[in-house]
């Protein structure tokens, strides 16, 4: 009976709850839940893990070659997070691109719109994305607690109400050189912006630009570009209103 028992078992142990996948850059897998622990392997941003076992705070994962480990599950999203991701992909397949741009600092690539939202997959600074569509949303109020003054402490009436203005930001929908398609802050974006057109903004944020033709000049040929610009600010009611 002992010798039947052990299998079974060992089957319930290896059993897959769920896939998760890994969200942040790194992580390392620990041998147990514990202060002090030995490395069983390292997992990286995006990689696909089977969910064995949970503990508190940690989850029991493995990886596709064959490690096994505890991971903290806030280092984990959803098999529904990545599956949605795959989604948004399909449906943005034909979108035109309005522009070619480099990521500025690492970030990370959400679902939707908003620091707070779903994201899974990490872009390495100087990654080159393609900008597909802009969304404005509210800043998170962890983004405005640094810099919103608290009416209390202001020098204004004390009985007069304090109408404070919604911040906004830009989003930009962007697909990367991996066919990833997601959310990113549009600050963190650098546009690929030709040279011979990027000293003409003066002050203005220049949103997209297309070449119309190309015309000749002396032994070479100029490109003529269509361009269009918008103030330098977020939350605008308009993609652009210059061209």
């Amino acid at each position: 009976m002992l010798a039947l028992c052990l299998p079974a078992c060992n089957r319930n142990r290896n059993r897959v709850l769920e896939i998760a996948y890994v969200s942040v850059p790194q992580a390392v897998l620990r041998d147990h839940v514990a202060a002090v622990f030995n490395k069983t392997g390292v997992v990286k941003n995006g990689q696909r893990l089977e969910v064995l076992d949970r503990e508190r705070r940690f989850v029991k994962v493995r990886a596709a070659d064959g490690a096994e480990g505890w991971i903290e599950q806030r280092f984990l999203t959803s098999d529904q997070v990545y599956q949605s991701f795959q989604k948004l992909a399909q449906q943005e397949t034909s979108d035109p691109v309005q522009a070619a741009g480099t990521i500025r600092n690492e970030t990370n690539l959400h679902l939707t719109p908003g620091r707070e939202t779903e994201h899974l997959y990490l872009l390495n600074q100087a990654s080159k994305v393609m900008i597909l569509k802009r969304a404005s949303v509210e800043k998170s109020a962890a983004a405005m607690s640094a810099k919103t003054p608290n009416p209390k402490t202001s020098n204004n009436n004390a009985h007069a109400p304090v109408a404070m203005p919604v911040a906004m930001e830009d989003w930009w929908l962007i697909r990367d050189q991996q066919n990833r398609v997601g959310w990113v802050l549009s600050r963190m974006v650098d546009l690929d912006v030709p040279l011979e057109i990027a000293q003409y903004a003066e002050g203005q944020r220049l949103i997209a630009f297309f070449v119309l033709n190309e015309v000749p000049d002396g032994d070479k040929k100029v490109p003529q570009y269509l361009v269009t610009f918008t103030e330098s600010k977020d939350g605008l009611p308009y993609d652009y209103d210059q061209i």
